[in-house]
């Protein structure tokens, strides 16, 4: 991971921000940081991050050598390079990251939730930027490392800082609203992602509050039905939602034209790209933040029907007929039965198919909610190819439920070349193939192989 710094960083002021004595070290001006070893650049500061798998004080010397000026580290190396030594390199980033931030006037707009906070923040993102000068979650970046690195990216002029927070432990929600000390704060929803390691739903619906810790006021947005669970709150709580009583409201008015109610005392109509729930949903947030932000209706309107889902999440592709969903970006309980959903709402489809992997992190309820997945298979889907550790729980279910065994192929992952080409010759004009599983299945890149030779082959 590395990002240019949104202006260049003395050495002597990182280490007065982490409370270092600056006097002995040398003047020195940082231009980026990183903490992969093969990607800083001349004038870089290497971050030596203990991992699970690496430790990266054992890439300084590699650091150096692509040119980084200094190394910011929890043990004494002995290279020959400034090093700034701290208890804890993580945290020491997010010290950095929030003292920086201090430096540039700006509002921040923190958005989390089980599904659907990257395509919130982008549709976010895209509306404002006509107006104000907005920097915004770079990639994936919206861990406790990503979140400091996004912000010391940040330019000098931001008007508005959009950060995506993620977590799946408990406490990280906290940490990162203690960095980024959001001035408002959207939750989209609260499901069972990461339920393996925070235990149960109360303990996620706990976490994602915690993106509040921070805020001294200001406001925030939720789903109607997520509960609160601390009323003496120092911000203003707004509601949303899809077709229900809401602060703010979407409700479908035909076709693609949708009515947006603003806390109750305004509505306007427009027609959006798509009126599937996950862009209905981001949509509705986008306008309950551009409201309070200051944007006019018309403005809002402008800018909406413009914003488009991200790689991976209901990315269609239609080649000669053919549909290919690219939902394959990660995958959870409630994000797979939105999916099905979407599937059963494609019009005029002769066949419906999925290339599925199984969810993770979802701990000791794991073959519980793969096996409720199976159940749902025979009610969407002709023909399913199932892979991951689950794929046969999911199979048994999908069976018991009244799916016959020819409709399913449970595969391994070391035979999906050839099952990506017998898929591309078997699909026909006017079916429909979705691809989803979780991240670690890299199924994003068996969509893309399958999409190119589709492309070729129908060409």
């Amino acid at each position: 991971m590395k990002i240019d710094l949104g202006y260049p960083l003395p050495l002597k002021a990182v280490a007065i921000a982490l409370d270092i004595p600056p006097d002995d070290l040398p003047d020195i001006t940082f231009t980026n940081i990183a903490t992969d070893a093969s990607e800083v650049k001349e004038n870089g500061l290497f971050l030596a991050i203990v991992g699970e798998r690496h430790d990266g004080h054992d890439y300084i010397r590699q650091a150096i050598q692509n040119g980084a000026k200094a190394v910011l580290a929890e043990k004494n190396t002995a290279c020959h390079c400034p090093t700034l030594l701290v208890p804890r390199t993580t945290t020491a980033l997010g010290k950095l990251a929030f003292v920086y931030s201090k430096t540039i006037p700006h509002r921040t707009i923190a958005i989390t939730g089980s599904v659907g906070k990257t395509t919130t923040r982008s549709f976010i993102e895209g509306a404002l930027s006509p107006f104000m000068r907005v920097h915004a979650t770079l990639g994936n970046y919206n861990s406790q490392i990503g979140l400091p690195m996004t912000m010391l990216a940040m330019p000098p002029k931001t008007d508005v800082l959009v950060l995506e927070l993620g977590m799946n432990h408990m406490g990280e929600m906290r940490d990162l609203s203690h960095i980024c000390e959001p001035d408002m704060a959207v939750i989209t929803n609260v499901g069972h992602a990461h339920i393996g390691h925070l235990g149960t739903k109360s303990q996620i619906l706990k976490e994602k509050w915690d993106i509040t810790a921070a805020m001294k006021s200001g406001i925030v947005f939720r789903y109607f039905d997520i509960p609160i669970i601390n009323y003496d709150l120092p911000c203003t709580c707004y509601t949303c939602a899809i077709d229900h009583v809401a602060n703010y409201r979407a409700s479908t008015v035909k076709g693609l034209c949708v009515r947006f109610s603003l806390e109750g005392n305004t509505h306007f109509d427009v027609n959006l790209p798509s009126v599937t729930n996950p862009y209905l949903s981001a949509s509705l947030y986008t306008v309950a933040v551009c409201h309070q932000m200051g944007l006019s209706n018309e403005e809002i309107c402008q800018v909406l029907p413009q914003s488009r889902m991200p790689g991976g999440r209901l990315e269609e592709h239609t080649i000669k007929g053919i549909k290919v969903i690219n939902d394959a970006y990660n995958a959870s309980p409630e994000s797979m039965l939105e999916s099905f959903r979407f599937m059963s709402g494609l019009p005029s489809q002769k066949r419906r198919m999925a290339w599925l992997g199984d969810m993770r992190e979802l701990g000791e309820e794991s073959a519980m909610w793969h096996a409720y997945i199976g159940q749902a298979l025979p009610t969407h889907f002709d023909h399913v190819w199932l892979e991951g550790e689950m794929a046969e729980v999911i199979a048994e279910s999908a069976l018991s439920h009244g799916m016959k065994a020819e409709q399913i192929d449970v595969i391994d992952k070391g035979v999906r070349e050839e099952t990506i080409q017998i898929i591309a010759s078997q699909l026909k004009e006017g079916d429909a193939l979705l691809i989803k599983g979780a991240h670690a299945h890299n199924l994003m890149d068996v969509a893309q192989k399958l999409i190119n030779i589709l492309q070729k082959e129908k060409a």
